[in-house]
């Protein structure tokens, strides 16, 4: 559109009215993804992963070997 412009073949109003709907697309894309790692964190946690999906491991307090 700006080159369309700069050769008076669209106006200054077809110009900002792009950049307005590639600022609008670009803020949709980042709140999709957003929504999307929260989409994830709320399935770990209803399925009971959140920990495994956080990677988080840990050592058991008393070793397997000494549990009968």
């Amino acid at each position: 559109e700006k080159r369309q412009f700069e050769l008076g073949l669209r106006t200054s109003t077809d110009v900002l009215q792009a950049q307005t709907n590639f600022a609008d697309a670009q803020s949709a894309e980042i709140l999709a993804l957003a929504e999307y790692q929260i989409a994830l964190v709320d399935l770990a946690y209803a399925t009971g992963t959140l920990l495994g999906a956080a990677k988080v491991q840990w050592e058991p307090i008393v070793p397997q070997s000494n549990i009968k």
